[in-house]
């Protein structure tokens, strides 16, 4: 039921980052990207404002990482890389919810309802 979906992640997401060869430290400040999403919806003008600081922090230090182990184009062009991948993130973790949120209501795979409270944080 979810093979193709499972596909889609692994090409837009796991690829891209294998291709890449992101280490733990890029993986984890992408991970940190995401955490700091400023489009969400209700969100306060503080927290909007709180989210850019720390995602201009984030890039900043990822980028000087990057700037340790390349040369200065290399490096531009490789966070360009990285960051390119948080839509296709963001996509996939969306569809991932619409997956399991269609399979509930066909009753096609049982899930604890905790899961689908999570969509609505």
């Amino acid at each position: 039921m979810f093979a193709s979906s499972f596909q889609t992640y692994r090409r837009n997401v796991t690829h891209p980052m294998q291709k890449d060869q992101l280490d733990r430290f890029e993986f984890l400040a992408l991970s940190a990207l995401t955490l700091f999403d400023t489009g969400l919806e209700g969100q306060s003008d503080s927290s909007i404002e709180i989210c850019r600081t720390m995602r201009t922090s984030i890039q900043r230090e990822l980028l000087g990482y990057c700037m340790l182990k390349r040369s200065e184009l290399d490096s531009s062009i490789r966070l360009g890389n990285m960051l390119s991948i948080l839509p296709n993130l963001q996509r996939a973790a969306r569809r991932f919810h619409e997956d399991m949120t269609l399979s509930n209501v066909m009753n096609a795979y049982s899930v604890d309802q905790k899961f689908y409270e999570l969509g609505k944080l």
